[in-house]
């Protein structure tokens, strides 16, 4: 894929993180998932009282794995050295920007637990994308 595309893929994700911070904590206590969510807690028999920080966290680790496959992707088409450095470090600055800005909405707080969760989430992105070049690579020697 092209520069602009990257580009674009990761500016729309941004966009969408940051919709997501903006929302006060009165509207995202309403909007928790639940139906599939609630039966998975339920089979696992996870207390009521952490399944809003599960949700939450696995929340944050979703949104900055796919930043950084975007930044990297984005970084791997300028040809910079250490691609997969300046991707993650990347997205964990918009995550610092990020809880910043999350500290100025009503009900909510920056928290550097949560920066260190989206750490966590950019870092799966780049190892995911690293692991499926390494397999793509040697596809097919598994079977010889």
């Amino acid at each position: 894929m092209n520069k602009t595309l990257f580009f674009l893929f990761a500016l729309v994700w941004a966009g969408i993180i940051l919709h997501f911070s903006c929302q006060s904590a009165l509207l995202e206590n309403h909007q928790e998932a639940s139906g599939i969510a609630d039966r998975l807690f339920n089979f696992l028999k996870i207390r009521e009282e952490i399944r809003g920080e599960l949700l939450s966290a696995g929340g944050h680790v979703f949104e900055y794995f796919f930043l950084s496959v975007f930044l990297l992707g984005l970084v791997r088409s300028f040809n910079l050295r250490y691609p997969h450095f300046l991707a993650c470090a990347l997205a964990i600055f918009f995550g610092l920007v990020d809880e910043f800005i999350q500290g100025f909405v009503p009900g909510r707080i920056s928290a550097v637990e949560d920066v260190m969760i989206d750490a966590i989430g950019a870092g799966l992105g780049i190892m995911a994308v690293s692991l499926h070049a390494l397999v793509a690579r040697h596809r097919f020697r598994f079977y010889t």
